[in-house]
C-alpha cells in the first residue's frame, strides 16, 4: 500500500510507501542529468493522484515548465512544441494534454531570487487557498537568505532547516533539488554518494 504521495518511479514507491508528510527529499545530480524533468514528472504524478503541488522554479520560467509538462503528457518532443513544428496529429495530442494539465492542481511560482523566508510565506498562502500537499523547489543553490551574511555552507544548512520547519507547520512534503560536485565523475561507476552533495554537511 502506498500511504504517502505517489511518485512516477514504481520501485521508489515500493521502497518508501510514497513521500510522507511532513518530510523532505533531496533530489540531486550533476547538471543536465534530468533533475528538473524528474521533479516535474513527480509533481504531475502527485497532482494526478489528487494532491495539490506548489512548484517554486527559481531558474526556469513558467512557460518553459509548461512545455515540459505538455511534452511529457502528450509524448510529443518539446522542441516541436516550442518551435511550432508539430504535425496535425501531434497538435491534437498536445491540445488534449493541455486540457488534462489545466485540470491538475499545480501552482507555479517562477519568481527568481526568492529567499527561503519568501518561499515559506508564499507556501503558507498556497496552503490556505489550496490545501497544499507537495512543494518542489528548483533548486537549493538559488534560494536566497534574508538576515545576517552567511557563507554558502551555512546558508544551505539554514535553508534546509527552514524547509523542515515549513513542512511541519504546513504538513507538506518538500522535494529540494540540488547539484552534486564533481567527485562522482572520478569514480569508475560514477555512482554518487551523500558527500557529493554541495554543502553536504548542511
Amino acid at each position: 500500500e502506498i500511504s504517502g504521495i505517489k511518485t512516477p518511479i514504481s520501485a521508489l514507491n515500493r521502497w518508501t510507501g510514497g513521500l510522507k508528510k511532513p518530510g523532505l527529499t533531496i533530489m540531486a545530480a550533476r547538471p543536465k542529468m534530468g533533475k528538473t524533468t524528474l521533479a516535474t514528472n513527480t509533481g504531475m504524478t502527485a497532482a494526478q493522484e489528487g494532491n495539490t503541488v506548489g512548484f517554486f522554479s527559481l531558474e526556469m520560467a513558467e512557460n518553459q515548465l509548461h512545455i515540459r509538462q505538455l511534452s511529457e503528457l502528450s509524448g510529443v518532443d518539446s522542441n516541436k512544441i516550442r518551435n511550432n513544428t508539430c504535425s496535425e496529429e501531434e497538435w491534437d495530442r498536445v491540445t488534449t494534454a493541455a486540457g488534462n494539465l489545466a485540470d491538475l492542481d499545480i501552482l507555479i511560482n517562477d519568481n527568481g531570487g526568492l529567499s527561503i523566508q519568501e518561499i515559506r510565506s508564499e507556501a503558507r498562502k498556497m496552503k490556505l487557498k489550496h490545501d497544499l500537499d507537495l512543494i518542489i523547489i528548483d533548486y537549493v543553490e538559488k534560494v536566497g537568505w534574508e538576515g545576517k551574511r552567511l557563507d554558502k555552507h551555512e546558508r544551505i544548512f539554514e535553508v534546509a532547516n527552514q524547509i523542515s520547519k515549513m513542512n511541519k507547520e504546513l504538513d507538506t512534503h518538500t522535494i529540494l533539488i540540488s547539484q552534486l560536485n564533481r567527485n562522482c565523475e572520478h569514480r569508475n561507476n560514477k555512482r554518487p554518494m551523500p558527500s557529493d552533495l554541495k554543502a553536504s554537511g548542511g
